[in-house]
């Protein structure tokens, strides 16, 4: 059945994700993702942070997100996040492949910190449902979906921005709308390595002579080729993937996600090594040399 024509509306809508630690009763949330778009359905924010639970994720819910607890234990709590995904979806429409799931979970985490819960948000959609109904048939899961839309996921595990990313790309479908990817992949803005990078004065203590580095994801003030060539002017040693050798991982925009499930691995079996370098730490370092 082809698309219907776009429905009018005056308001923005969000369209979110969350990874959660199971589907019970006392489950918690472990990631949101979530892209803004404006009437015309086109972006106009972005939104992707990670959470500490407070508790373990049930071994199916971790296969899906791969998301571990050691990794999880040192990410920020959602209740120090929450005036910012507040302002992220106030005044907004909502929507959501597995509404009521989300909905539910994120209402949850809402009311833990004494907030109202997102349900009360009138024109909410479910994608999943509305996908069911027009498809004629076909399965209502998001790979399912995406896959009649010639679009696919990056990597094995489901991660809460990109399936948000995706449900915004079958919303765009349902409305007769262009429905590519609905911006790039980011990583979680909030996110802290296991083992903290020193900030100030204390990152003078880092050096990039003999290190053996991994670049991943796209950095903002140069390409992969030139980032190498600084590598090797500083007298590091270039890696494509991390290993248990590997001292840094320098991480862009839109990173791997499988060099990230093995970055989270090698410094759980390490405690904290390589360490996760955010581009503004990359430069200083280039600069202290001179590079």
């Amino acid at each position: 059945m082809p698309p219907q024509a776009p429905r009018p509306d005056s308001r923005d809508i969000v369209v979110f994700d969350t990874e959660t630690t199971g589907v019970g009763a006392g489950d918690r949330v472990v990631s949101l993702g979530a892209v803004r778009l404006c009437p015309a359905l086109e972006l106009r924010a972005s939104l992707h942070l990670v959470f500490n639970p407070g508790r373990d994720s049930h071994w199916a819910a971790e296969r899906v997100h791969g998301l571990s607890a050691g990794y999880l234990a040192v990410q920020p709590r959602f209740g120090e996040h929450l005036a910012e995904v507040r302002g992220f979806f106030d005044g907004a429409a909502l929507a959501a492949h597995n509404l009521d799931f989300d909905t539910r979970m994120l209402d949850r985490e809402l009311s833990l910190h004494g907030a109202p819960p997102l349900a009360r948000l009138a024109g909410t959609r479910c994608t999943m449902r509305e996908w069911r109904a027009r498809s004629g048939g076909r399965s209502g899961g998001l790979d399912s979906a995406i896959a009649h839309l010639g679009l696919r996921r990056q990597g094995r595990v489901h991660g809460a921005f990109e399936d948000a990313v995706l449900a915004a790309s079958v919303l765009r479908w349902l409305d007769g709308r262009p429905h590519g990817a609905c911006g790039p992949l980011i990583p979680p803005g909030n996110e802290r390595s296991a083992r903290p990078e020193p900030a100030g004065a204390d990152a003078a203590v880092l050096t990039l002579a003999g290190k053996r580095v991994v670049l991943t994801g796209e950095l903002d003030s140069m390409g992969r080729d030139e980032a190498a060539a600084v590598l090797a002017r500083c007298g590091a040693r270039r890696q494509s993937v991390p290993n248990r050798l590997t001292d840094y991982v320098v991480v862009g925009a839109a990173p791997g996600p499988a060099k990230l499930r093995a970055v989270r691995a090698l410094q759980q079996a390490a405690g904290g090594r390589p360490q996760v370098l955010a581009e503004a730490t990359f430069l200083r370092l280039a600069e202290s040399v001179g590079a």
